[in-house]
């Protein structure tokens, strides 16, 4: 006997666009949509989306980045929702 809980296979589709304002400043979004499947018909399949935008801005050797994504059914888990937004400081010297 198979484990209800054991994913078969993941039927995964995505796309993103970017977008160079100037030589400083960039803007990207992306979607992503991931469906675990499993081995048995009595466990649904449940399908986990991402939306994600980013910008970033650089003078010389420094950039300054923002992102923000939210995840719908994270981890493949039903009604478990995440938002996530992350800040970046980087430096060449």
């Amino acid at each position: 006997t198979r484990a209800t809980s054991a994913v078969e296979y993941y039927d995964q589709s995505n796309y993103s666009a970017a977008y160079a304002v100037n030589d400083d400043l960039s803007i990207s979004y992306e979607k992503e949509k991931s469906e675990a499947n499993y081995t048995s018909d009595a466990t649904a399949a449940v399908e986990q989306t991402s939306d994600a935008i980013q910008l970033a801005y650089t003078m010389g050797g420094m950039t300054l980045a923002i992102a923000h994504a939210n995840h719908d059914n994270n981890g493949y888990v039903s009604t478990a929702e995440q938002d996530q937004t992350v800040l970046a400081i980087t430096m060449a010297f």
